[in-house]
């Protein structure tokens, strides 16, 4: 999978240095998974939640921070839509 805005993860890390690691982990997976299907995410990520089919939300560094990404199967990019704290995840409207 090709994560299209990398910047955005960057900018995360500079922001929230405590997620680097989780962060990183979590972008070598991606980076070397061939997703099909949403059943392909749950295979490697068996806490992720599908939303919709096509969006994700990933626990970060345990079940503190969320990373909500937005998938496209076909073409095998992965948008990073949003990223906060456990707290700010339960306002978001994810569509």
């Amino acid at each position: 999978m090709t994560v299209s805005n990398k910047k955005l993860l960057e900018e995360i890390i500079t922001r929230f240095p405590q997620v680097a690691e989780s962060l990183k982990s979590w972008l070598a997976i991606v980076d070397q998974a061939k997703w099909q299907h949403s059943h392909s995410v749950k295979g490697q990520f068996s806490q992720a939640k599908i939303i919709g089919g096509k969006n994700i939300v990933f626990k970060i560094k345990g079940n503190a921070y969320r990373l909500w990404v937005k998938v496209n199967y076909a073409t095998g990019v992965v948008l990073v839509k949003k990223f906060g704290t456990h707290k700010e995840y339960d306002g978001w409207e994810i569509k």
